[in-house]
Parts: C-alpha cells; structure tokens; sequence
C-alpha cells in the first residue's frame, strides 16, 4: 500500500519556530539570574571584611622601663557601627612598646591610664579621652593606610606623656589610678585577663608603694580590690553585623593612668578639633619660717650678802695716834686672817716699832649670777609664693 508522503502546512512551520526561540530566550534568561549570583557575594563579603581597621598603639614615655606597669588604652565606640565597643588593652615597655588592636571602622573615644614606675613617679594623662574616626563605615578608609602585602587598612593611635617625678606624686593620683585599673581589668583583654592582669596590678601596687608621699597600706588595699577584679576569661566584644572588635596584641603588658597631661593620635586618625590650651597659672605658695628671736640662755643674777675678815696691824693711842705698821689683808673667812695675824707678828717681832694686829668682819653686798633661764626661738610662718603652674597641662614657670 502505497503511503502518501507527509506535507507541512506553512503555519505549522512558523508555529515550530516561535517554539524554538522562546525555548532559547527561557535558558538565556535563567542563566542570567543564576549566573550572576556568587559575583554579587562576593562584593559583599568584600565590603564586609574591608570594615575592620588595624589600630596601631605606640607610646612615648620618657623613663618608662620594663621594670615600669604597663599603659591602658581605653577604647570606646561612639556611633552604631563601634557601639559595642568598650575594651582596656596593656602596652608594655618591652621590645618597641607597641600594640596591634583589631577594630571596626567607626568613631571612638581613646583614653589611657598612666604607667607605674619603679620609683612610684607617674604620667600626665588627658583629663578627656581623645575622639578619632577610625576608617568608615562603608567598607573604605581614606584615613588608614594600606599595606601592600596586606589588604587590612592600619591606624597609628600615639600617646605621649610628660613625667610626674616621685617626690610631686600625691595619694589622689595613685588612688585614681588604681581605681581605673580595677575597671580595666574588668573589661580587659588577654593582655589584663587571668594572669597576665594579675601581673599588671602587682607591678602597679608595688611601684606605687615607692612614691615617698603615700599611704603604704592605703596603696596595698586598693591594689587588693583591683586584684579581686581580675576576670579569669578576657573581654572579647562581639564582631558580628557592624558592633564589637577583637584585639590581637604585638608587644603588651601592664598598665595604669594618672590624671592631667597630654597624648595625641596621628597617622590615619581624625580626631574632633578643639581649640589652642590656654595656661592657668595658678601660684604655687609654701610655709617659711621667720625668726623673730633666736634660742639661748639668759643668765640669772640676785644680790647676795658677804662677809668678809679684815686683819691689820694697827692701833690707836690715846692721844688718837694711829699706831703699828698699818699692814691689812682681806679674807673670806676668820682662820685665814689669824694666820695672817700670827705670821705678821713673827715677820716683825725684831723691829723697833709697835706692832700690834687684829682683824675684824664686815658684811657686803654683791650682783652674782646664781643661774640661766633658756629661751626657745620666738618666730612665725609667713606663706611665700615660690612660682607658677598651669592646673591644665602642669607647666611651670
């Protein structure tokens, strides 16, 4: 049986075509969704790494030792990006006295607690922590610099503080800086957690018992209440979404803080301007004793009744003559004139002359000093202005 053979109507054609191109239009467009996708998780994983800033601490510190506790770094977040933010960490005078801090970008308050020495003398701090941008917020850093080997953009935050010597540094400003210690090391790092922290507050304790003005025992208990508040696990703010940081130290150690001073933060951070320091001299006085009148003995002087023995060789005649030699002694007592009587006597008993002798007593009055009255010194204190000092940043003149 023969078969015809099978003819397409032209409709059917076109029909078949149309098929075909929405077929072809169908994959283009779900490779298009599809196929874009990792691209675009890879920019946001990008942008969210770039949020994170390496924050560089370096101290300048003139006689700052290893012997010396370490100094504090307060960091404290100030706009939603840094809002979980509020961590203590230790730069020790090891090695170059610096410290890498891992941070999101955002605005923070820097602060610090001044360091110990050996000899009890301190640091000047700022009165203000120091507000600095660290980065930005949306993934870029104009302010930090970029290593070339290292994509994470780095911050250099340094402090430089003045010298307080031993001798000027008061119970006030080591129970200030204890006192801050103790906050610290509740919210401290690795570098003031567990027995690291431990090792920054006994270090601070004892240097401080060697300031020459200060209560020994007083220092002892506040180091004893910053020990007790020492946290075994140390504070790791969380990083997630834009809040929270994580600190990886280079050199670290133990610190403290004490009150005026100056620090600044440079090389990638803005900080909020303020305007030129102006001194306030205040005068500073001290007591100094004037003598009016010095110390010494006064001699003590009475009239005292004497008597006294005179012997002579003398007589009177009848006629009122005087007769004999007119020899005489003066003596203190009776016998010693009648020795001198006798001996006169026996002198002259050849001659042709009288002699004739006898002694008799008179009393007399002397002026004699019978002692001494002491006299301590006679003075006041008149206060003396010795210079000048500026309650803000501690200069003198």
């Amino acid at each position: 049986m023969h078969t015809p053979a099978h003819t397409s109507s032209p409709k059917r054609i076109l029909s078949r075509v149309a098929t075909g191109i929405a077929a072809c239009l169908l994959v283009v467009v779900l490779s298009g969704c599809f196929g874009q996708q990792p691209a675009a998780e890879t920019d946001d994983a990008t942008e969210t790494e770039a949020k994170t800033v390496l924050a560089s601490i370096s101290i300048d510190a003139p006689g700052w030792s290893k012997d010396s506790s370490p100094f504090v770094v307060h960091f404290t977040g100030l706009d939603e990006a840094t809002a979980d933010v509020d961590f203590y960490h230790a730069v020790s005078a090891d090695d170059d006295a610096s410290a890498l801090v891992e941070l999101p970008a955002g605005g923070y308050e820097v602060g610090y607690i001044s360091a110990i020495n050996a000899d009890g003398s301190i640091y000047r701090t700022p009165d203000e922590p120091a507000t600095v941008v660290i980065g930005e917020t949306d993934g870029k850093s104009d302010d930090a610099s970029t290593d070339a080997t290292d994509e994470q953009p780095t911050l250099d935050v340094d402090g430089s503080f003045e010298q307080v010597p031993a001798e000027d540094v008061t119970q006030d400003d080591i129970d200030g800086i204890l006192g801050d210690l103790a906050d610290a090391v509740e919210k401290g790092d690795e570098t003031l957690s567990g027995d690291a922290g431990k090792d920054v507050v006994d270090t601070a304790t004892g240097n401080a018992q060697n300031a020459p003005n200060v209560d020994k025992d007083k220092v002892e208990q506040a180091g004893e209440e910053a020990g007790d508040a020492v946290k075994d696990e140390p504070t790791k703010p969380s990083t997630s979404g834009n809040g929270g940081s994580s600190s990886s130290s280079g050199n670290s150690g133990s610190s403290s803080k004490p009150s005026g001073g100056s620090s600044s933060n440079s090389g990638g951070s803005t900080s909020a301007s303020k305007p030129a320091h102006q001194h306030t001299w205040v005068a500073q006085t001290e007591q100094q004793w004037v003598v009016e009148e010095a110390a010494g003995d006064e001699p003590v002087y009475e009239t005292q009744a004497v008597t006294k023995y005179i012997a002579e060789c003398r007589y009177y005649k009848e006629d009122g003559s005087a007769g004999g030699c007119g020899a005489s002694a003066t003596f203190d007592n009776a016998t010693d004139a009648s020795n001198w009587m006798k001996d006169h006597l026996l002198a002259h008993r050849y001659d042709d002359e009288d002699h004739f002798t006898h002694y008799y007593s008179k009393t007399e009055y002397e002026y004699v000093q019978t002692g001494t009255v002491h006299h301590d010194e006679v003075g006041h204190y008149e206060t003396v202005t010795t210079g000048y000092k500026c309650s803000g940043c501690g200069a003198a003149q």
